[in-house]
């Protein structure tokens, strides 16, 4: 049995981190403008950061 600790999950986050910013960086390099009205949308909804 192997123990992978706090480790695991500290490296799942970290892709997803990477991930999130990768597709933020697509959608705002494609359309800057509409991506940042829709990051107030979602934050004005209370569902972002």
């Amino acid at each position: 049995m192997s123990d992978t600790g706090p480790q695991q999950p500290q490296r799942r986050l970290a892709a997803i981190v990477a991930a999130d910013v990768v597709g933020y960086s697509r959608l705002i390099g494609a359309d800057e403008a509409a991506t940042l009205a829709a990051l107030r949308a979602l934050r004005a909804a209370g569902l972002a950061g």
